[in-house]
C-alpha cells in the first residue's frame, strides 16, 4: 500500500486575482503529513511539486519541512518532476536528503516492481517508454495525456503507447481526480492537491 499525491504547486499565492489569501499550499502540505503519518505507508509524489523552476525560499522551506517529518517517521518518499519545476541539472527536492527522485529508476514497494519518469515532451516521451525495464508493473509519471485532454490541446502521448507489461499508471498533471481503464491499465490521477482556480 501506498499514498499517491501530485501537483502541489508549492507557492505562498496561489490566487493571483486574490492577493488576501495565502498559505493554501503549506496548509495543503501539513494536512497531507498527518495523513501519511497516521497510515504510515509509503509517499509517492507524481510531479510539478512546485510551481516554477525556480521557487521561492519559504515554498523550499515548507517542501523541507514536510520531508524533515517523513525522515522522523521513516517514511519512504519516491518522487517524479512535472513540466513546471523541471531541471535536468538538480531538483529543489532533492535539497532535503529524505526523497527518492526516480526518474528513470526502478523501485519497489511491498514486493511490487514501479519504474518513474519526470515529465518528457513528445518524442522524447516515446522513446523513454520503450525503454521502461520489462518487469516494471506501475509506472510513476507526470504528462498531458490525450486520454484526459482529448484532442483539442497539445498533449505529449497516449495511454496505449506505455508497453503493456504496466498495469498501473500513476500520472501527475491533470488537476482533477480521475480514474480510467485504456489498454487493460488501471490510470490514476491523484489531481491536485488542493484547488488552484475556481474550475477545479
Amino acid at each position: 500500500m501506498f499514498i499517491l499525491a501530485s501537483d502541489l504547486h508549492l507557492a505562498p499565492l496561489i490566487w493571483t486575482d486574490r492577493a488576501r489569501i495565502k498559505s493554501d499550499a503549506s496548509r495543503a502540505m501539513e494536512q497531507l503529513a498527518d495523513y501519511v503519518t497516521n497510515r504510515r505507508v509509503p509517499l509517492i509524489l507524481a510531479g510539478d511539486l512546485f510551481d516554477v523552476r525556480r521557487p521561492p525560499p519559504d515554498a523550499v522551506g515548507v517542501m523541507n519541512s514536510f520531508m524533515s517529518i517523513m525522515e522522523r517517521y521513516q517514511i519512504p518518499v519516491f518522487y517524479t518532476q512535472g513540466q513546471h519545476e523541471l531541471s535536468r541539472e538538480s531538483t529543489w527536492v532533492g535539497t532535503h536528503a529524505w526523497p527518492r527522485h526516480v526518474h528513470k529508476q526502478s523501485f519497489e514497494i511491498g514486493g511490487r516492481k514501479f519504474y518513474g519518469l519526470d515529465w518528457l515532451p513528445r518524442g522524447e516521451l516515446q522513446t523513454e517508454l520503450a525503454a521502461i525495464p520489462p518487469d516494471a508493473e506501475f509506472l510513476v509519471c507526470h504528462q498531458v495525456w490525450q486520454d484526459f485532454m482529448g484532442t483539442n490541446c497539445a498533449t505529449d502521448g497516449a495511454i496505449g503507447e506505455i508497453p503493456a507489461n504496466i498495469k498501473y499508471v500513476l500520472t501527475g498533471d491533470f488537476h482533477k481526480h480521475t480514474i480510467i481503464n485504456v489498454n487493460r491499465k488501471h490510470v490514476v490521477s491523484p489531481g491536485s492537491l488542493y484547488i488552484r482556480s475556481i474550475s477545479e
